[in-house]
């Protein structure tokens, strides 16, 4: 996956969302809320 949080997510071979870290890291917080506000199915949140 190009773009936003390509460190914490990535797509399958069938395109579906894989996330590879139950955590985000502290330097990566802002690539994951870009993420979030990207994302084209709403299919992202942080808690």
């Amino acid at each position: 996956m190009r773009g936003a949080a390509a460190e914490l997510v990535h797509l399958d071979d069938d395109g579906a969302l894989v996330i590879d870290r139950a955590e985000v890291p502290a330097p990566l917080v802002g690539a994951a809320n870009q993420a979030v506000q990207v994302c084209p199915v709403a299919a992202l949140r942080l808690r």
